[in-house]
């Protein structure tokens, strides 16, 4: 007797589940499409918004430069490390002709005086502190809220 020849189709056929259409599955599966797609606008917008905000421009503060006065007793290395790590855009200068504000940093650990002059000469800022960083940060404050 010949052999029929069988497809791999028809030799699953008979265990296949029977799946019926539900009667309102599109309807749903459009619904749920069109809420997603809202969802998915709306989140993409407020990424957009957000990351706009991020380009909008930031006004640095200007270049300032410090000379530490010949007074001082605070070592010109800890001032230089806490200065670039509370304002970067202030810096120490050796020509005091091309500075800003002279420091004169004075005190030992647990009680840093900082007083700040103007470049002719007028104290303009004070400060009494426990900390070095705190110090400095008080100045820099000081220097950036200056025009």
């Amino acid at each position: 007797m010949p052999r029929k020849h069988v497809t791999i189709m028809e030799a699953v056929q008979p265990f296949r589940w029977k799946i019926r259409p539900r009667k309102y599955a599109a309807c749903a599966l459009e619904s749920g499409e069109k809420s997603m797609r809202k969802m998915l606008f709306g989140v993409s917008m407020l990424l957009l918004l957000l990351s706009a905000g991020r380009g909008i421009a930031k006004v640095w503060p200007k270049p300032v430069k410090l000379v530490l006065s010949p007074a001082s007793s605070v070592p010109t290395a800890d001032i230089v490390r806490n200065l670039h790590a509370k304002c970067p855009n202030v810096s120490i200068t050796l020509d005091s002709k091309k500075s800003d504000y002279m420091l004169q940093a004075g005190g030992w650990s647990g009680n840093y005086r900082f007083t700040l002059f103007k470049h002719g000469g007028d104290a303009v800022y004070g400060t009494s502190t426990f900390l070095l960083s705190n110090a400095v940060k008080n100045v820099c404050k000081f220097i950036n809220t200056q025009k």
